[in-house]
């Protein structure tokens, strides 16, 4: 336990490495959303140049001695040493002997991935994302389901193939798997197999934590909240769909903001089991105008569903109507012909009751 260390364990060095063009100078790369964290191997008289840059950094001497020169003043930082260089300040350094640092930047792209550490393109979420939904996630809006199982199983049996070179591949890989499980647990839940769905939920949400995609994670969260409602665990199913709102709003792109208005319209299902109609109402309010304002016709139009039966436990059956036809308009903006025309007749035959 007390022994030295000398470099990096192999946690960190299965980082993606930096793209850095200076002599005696790597380091592996961390990356958050809005921030990177390098850790940096620096060889002896390694020096890195007077710059500047717009953001705040800090950074800890791990292991070794540099001097340090900020705005024309020079202090020698050695192993513990910890150190702020302001936004706009020059700055350069020159290490001493063999040496490990780590410095946070609080901006994202600080430093570019070196091209031999870039994942795989089949590695890649978003793009395997889009083959998920061009091949599997049509069937399912055209309520084929037996044609979306088949395609996620195909899917699945390519992605398990694969082998994984880095811990960014892994993490791509594990991604990909989650987003697919929860599609084919979806598919599932919708066809009343429940049991296989929640099991096949569980896997998804274990793969997720793997990937370290927060993104992943949160429609984990969803899924599992989606799957506690609809077997009428509604207390668990109300905590995963919270920890899932918190999670999608801490993002602003356009996966975030869907997530979040999904999130939102199953809370809003979830209340109406729950007998809060209010409340319910107004999460499906809060759906509609993020959905809206995003285009996710498909999820304006199952927002819109969900609140006709919102108004016809409150008795208000003429709102209700009204809710069902926004409904099938948006089923039909987003091209699922054979839902909308599916609610249409179900409207009719209550009309006619």
């Amino acid at each position: 336990m007390n022994k030295k260390r000398t470099g990096y364990p192999e946690v960190i060095m299965r980082l993606p490495e930096a793209d850095i063009q200076i002599k005696g100078v790597k380091a592996y790369i961390l990356q958050g959303e809005q921030h990177q964290l390098a850790f940096f191997e620096m060889e002896p008289s390694a020096l890195v140049p007077e710059h500047q840059h717009d953001y705040d950094q800090w950074g800890m001497i791990i292991e070794g001695k540099m001097e340090l020169t900020i705005d024309n003043e020079t202090k020698t930082c050695k192993t513990g040493d910890e150190y702020v260089i302001p936004a706009q300040a020059k700055h350069r350094a020159k290490f001493l002997i063999k040496s490990r640092v780590m410095d946070f930047f609080s901006e994202k792209d600080r430093y570019k991935i070196k091209p031999t550490s870039r994942m795989s393109e089949r590695f890649d979420f978003k793009k395997f994302e889009e083959r998920i939904d061009k091949e599997g996630l049509v069937w399912e809006e055209k309520e084929q389901f037996e044609k979306a199982i088949e395609a996620y199983d195909k899917l699945l049996a390519e992605i398990e193939a694969a082998s994984p070179t880095n811990q960014s591949e892994k993490n791509g890989k594990n991604a990909i798997e989650a987003y697919l499980l929860m599609r084919k647990a979806g598919v599932f839940l919708q066809t009343g197999k429940t049991e296989i769905g929640e099991q096949l939920m569980h896997q998804a949400s274990k793969h997720a934590k793997q990937s370290s995609n927060s993104l992943i994670i949160a429609r984990a969260e969803l899924g599992l909240g989606v799957f506690y409602g609809s077997t009428n665990r509604l207390e668990k199913g109300e905590k995963r769909l919270k920890a899932a709102l918190r999670s999608f709003s801490k993002g602003t792109d356009y996966d975030s903001k869907q997530g979040y208005g999904w999130a939102l319209l199953n809370l809003g299902g979830l209340r109406r089991k729950q007998g809060k109609l209010h409340q319910a109402e107004q999460n499906l309010l809060e759906a509609i105008n993020t959905l809206e304002i995003i285009k996710n016709w498909v999820g304006v139009a199952s927002a819109y569903e969900l609140k006709a039966k919102v108004n016809e436990a409150k008795g208000n059956v003429e709102l209700a109507r009204e809710d069902l036809m926004k409904a099938i308009s948006f089923y039909e903006k987003q091209g699922m012909n054979e839902k909308a025309d599916s609610l249409r007749k179900n409207t009719k035959m209550r009309d006619a009751l």
